[in-house]
């Protein structure tokens, strides 16, 4: 596909903008947006070159049925892309590189991730939340479907509380967090709070987790996290 590589190319470059500009600052929307669904049309792109050339080579009898085939897999992981997305999550973070340091007291390492951020595999309430470290946040601050994965009951929630963010103003719900787990550094009854659905790109992991432990120290590309 004659257009692959000049998407490929652009994509890149977009890219490689985005990090020389600001790799340590946050993301704007329009950012954001490039970084994730431009890989996700280049990923399509891709997809289906593969499957226009495999469909190619098979036998045009058969075509018809592998193409109903394709249809029924992808509408099946369109619909449950919610469940897909965090089983991939819980995969990523049991196999990310965080640390858990030999040490008399509980520390743990997070490395600096391409994008230049730190970012925490939290353990709430059994299910596992990749969360963005934000020390301007002052509470953990929880996406609206992190928050249905942590098995917290939405029906008790009450999204009063004002807060702005980068679309503007929202109401938040306050909940306390039983515990926070992160490589084996633990607070317990953590304020926090959970966003509307579609308002928060990621969760924010705040200083009502990070105030609580005794130390948060960045050595070179490296978030030490030590109680």
């Amino acid at each position: 596909m004659k257009v692959l590589p000049l998407v490929a190319v652009v994509y890149c470059v977009g890219v490689l903008m985005i990090l020389a500009g600001a790799p340590q600052g946050p993301w704007n929307d329009g950012q954001t947006f490039w970084m994730n669904w431009g890989a996700a049309v280049l990923l399509a792109i891709v997809s289906t070159n593969l499957i226009v050339t495999a469909l190619r080579k098979v036998p045009e009898n058969y075509r018809f049925s592998v193409v109903a085939v394709l249809v029924m897999i992808g509408f099946a992981g369109w619909t449950f892309r919610g469940e897909i997305s965090q089983t991939v999550m819980n995969v990523v973070v049991q196999q990310s590189p965080l640390a858990a340091v030999a040490d008399a007291a509980p520390s743990a390492a997070l490395p600096r991730r391409w994008d230049g951020h730190f970012r925490a595999p939290a353990f709430i309430n059994g299910g596992s939340i990749e969360m963005l470290v934000d020390t301007g946040a002052s509470v953990v601050l929880l996406r609206h479907k992190d928050a249905l994965g942590a098995g917290i009951d939405m029906e008790k929630l009450k999204f009063d509380v004002p807060i702005l963010t980068a679309n503007g103003k929202s109401f938040v719900a306050s909940i306390t967090l039983p515990e926070v787990n992160i490589g084996g550094v633990i607070v317990k009854n953590v304020d926090a709070a959970v966003a509307q659905p579609d308002q928060l790109h990621a969760s924010l992991l705040g200083m009502s987790y990070l105030s609580e432990i005794e130390e948060v120290i960045i050595r070179k590309d490296s978030l030490i996290l030590r109680n």
